[in-house]
This record gives structure tokens, sequence and C-alpha cells, in this order.
């Protein structure tokens, strides 16, 4: 395997039914956020997070691949070692949501209510991912 080795960071769950059930949740939290990729309502990057803390518990093939994972690694580890969100990841998200939302909102829903409430939850999404800091708070070594 390529890139850096995180192996040391995983405490496995001793219980296997309880390991078992928190690798699946892994499987589901990185599914949902490969969907949060084009569903913009969903964040992408909580579910990635939730999905390396379960291998982080589960896996330690699992955490590498996901944490050197050359689409999703970068994102995980600087949120995992700078708690920020890169601009770049910032100005795709809100491209990809307003996008995808408003295309539903001009192209496919009729009711004004609908409309509304779809725009004020785009906009409370963006918001929220505003919010975040792009620079780290503090400087950690990778």
């Amino acid at each position: 395997m390529s890139g850096s080795d995180y192996s040391s960071e995983v405490q496995l769950i001793k219980n296997p039914l309880r390991r078992r059930m928190v690798f699946i949740a892994g499987h589901l939290c990185l599914f949902l956020g490969l969907i949060a990729i084009v569903i913009p309502i969903l964040p992408t990057t909580p579910f990635l997070i939730l999905a390396a803390a379960c291998y982080a518990r589960t896996s330690a093939p699992f955490y590498n691949w996901l944490l050197n994972n050359r689409y999703f690694g970068k994102y995980i580890r600087q949120w995992r070692n700078e708690e920020c969100i890169p601009v770049r990841a910032k100005i795709f998200s809100i491209a990809m949501l307003v996008v995808t939302m408003g295309s539903s909102i001009v192209l496919f829903v009729r009711p004004w209510t609908l409309r509304i409430l779809l725009a004020s939850i785009g906009v409370a999404v963006i918001i929220y991912i505003l919010s975040f800091p792009s620079t780290p708070k503090r400087k950690v070594k990778t």
C-alpha cells in the first residue's frame, strides 16, 4: 500500500459482534458520503469522518485505505489535524449545491412553498459550510 501507515491509531473493539456492527456502520457512512457528493443536502465530510472513526475501531486496512485515498484522504486528514475545510472544497461543495438545488427548484418543483423550503435549506447548508475555518486553527504535524 502506498501512503502513510495509520495502523498505530487503530484501537480495535474487542467484542466481535459490536466490532462487526461498527464496521458495517463505517461502510454505511462511507456510502452516504459518496452519495452526498451528488446530493448537496447531505454533508459529505461528516459522513467520511464518521466512516474513518468506525474504521479506526474495526479495521486497520480500511482505516489506512480511507486516510490514504486520493480523493477523500486529504480532507479527512486535514479536518482531523487542523479542523478546517479547504477553500477549494468549500467552493466545490457550494457550487454543487447551487447547481443541483437550483436546477431542482427551477425545473422540477412547482409549489412555491416547496421552492422556498428548498432554497432555505440550501442557504442554511451554505452558511454551515462557510462557518468552518479555511485555515488551520493550530499547527499540527502530520
